[in-house]
């Protein structure tokens, strides 16, 4: 059984499909959801994003955000979300020696917690492009 699937950034649409299973990256460990799953809203955090749909799975770099269940209607807002396809892991390796530097400088206050973002979105990038690209 398939329920319909919404993810959606400031940006775009991502998916606006039925599937079959989402996996996401709650703020207390990855949640996975089927059809008829009970009502729920969570925050979300930096993480891989699993799909899966007639019988294929894709996986997402998604960052930040909210999920919401109601009756076979899933709902994910995310800060950014992108398809494995559309990594840049180059840059997403620059970024994450960028941010690792800052923090082995040391630094404190709201520079510490962009570089400690930065770092995990370059990690999620790195590890979803490398996910697709070992198949």
């Amino acid at each position: 059984m398939a329920f319909h699937l919404r993810i959606l950034t400031p940006e775009r649409i991502v998916v606006d499909k039925e599937v079959e299973y989402l996996n996401v990256p709650g703020i207390e460990g990855f949640i996975g959801f089927l059809s008829n799953h009970s009502p729920f809203f969570t925050e979300l955090k930096s993480g891989e994003c699993v799909i899966r749909s007639d019988g294929k799975y894709c996986y997402y770099a998604l960052h930040e955000g909210y999920i919401s269940v109601y009756k076979n209607d899933v709902v994910v807002v995310a800060e950014a979300v992108e398809h494995a396809d559309e990594i840049d892991v180059e840059r997403a390796m620059r970024e994450k020696a960028k941010a690792e530097k800052l923090l082995a400088a040391k630094v404190k206050g709201p520079s510490a917690r962009r570089a400690q973002a930065t770092l995990q979105k370059a990690i999620t990038r790195i590890k979803v492009a490398r996910r697709v690209s070992s198949r």
